[in-house]
């Protein structure tokens, strides 16, 4: 997704208000459990795609005009040996599919291949003034990131959206209607690279699965034996 960045003062506004508006106590209204989603990705692969799912617990519906959602595999520094993000889709499928995409600012940050931070808001240079993005209770996709595991070993990872590498950028938020920022609570999750049965296994175990079937119908029908 390309970033697009009309409104420069507003954009940096916006988000430097939210941050400084934080309202740390409102982190249970979002909970984002990655424990429960673990990412299991085939080894040796580009373009691999997995959904993020998040959770209203707020107990009713909640209107944001933006967010500030970050990704980080492992300790999120540059490493050529831990599976690469090489896209964030937050739009597709999300709350924010509702929104024509001319009324989104975006801006997409990846400081590493490990460590992406995905920046958008209501534009208000295009949308009507009090423009707002409904986020309903309970579960809803948040985002769909694209990894890569490419040249690499089979392996399992720590993934977090929240307690990220301090140096490398923030914690993820969501900037509600009234400009404050509010905090998400989130779990901790795993990036795994797990075995993919090579294609002559893989056609090995197919030919034994076949002549298990025929064993079967030969015992069950001797008129009409496999062939």
């Amino acid at each position: 997704m390309k970033s697009r960045r009309r409104n420069v003062a507003g954009w940096i506004g916006g988000f430097a208000g939210a941050v400084l508006g934080m309202e740390q106590g409102h982190g249970q209204t979002f909970l984002i459990d990655l424990a429960a989603q673990p990412i299991q990705l085939a080894q040796n692969q580009a373009n691999q795609k997995f959904v993020v799912t998040a959770s209203n617990v707020g107990g009713q519906a909640e209107q944001v005009i933006g967010g500030y959602l970050t990704f980080q595999v492992d300790a999120g520094f540059a490493d050529a040996n831990v599976p690469a993000i090489t896209a964030v889709d937050f739009i597709t499928g999300t709350p924010w599919a509702g929104l024509p995409e001319a009324h989104i600012t975006t801006q997409t940050v990846a400081t590493s291949p490990q460590f992406w931070t995905v920046q958008y808001l209501v534009d208000f240079t295009a949308a009507p003034v009090g423009t707002s993005v409904t986020i309903p209770q309970g579960q809803f996709r948040l985002a769909e990131i694209t990894l890569d595991t490419t040249n690499l070993e089979l392996g399992n990872w720590r993934f977090v959206m929240k307690d990220v590498e301090s140096n490398l950028g923030l914690d993820s938020f969501f900037i509600m209607a009234s400009g404050a920022g509010v905090g998400v609570s989130a779990t901790v999750g795993t990036v795994a690279i797990t075995e993919v049965p090579e294609p002559m296994e893989a056609g090995g175990m197919a030919a034994l699965g076949l002549l298990g079937w025929c064993a079967i119908r030969r015992k069950l029908s001797r008129k009409n034996p496999c062939r």
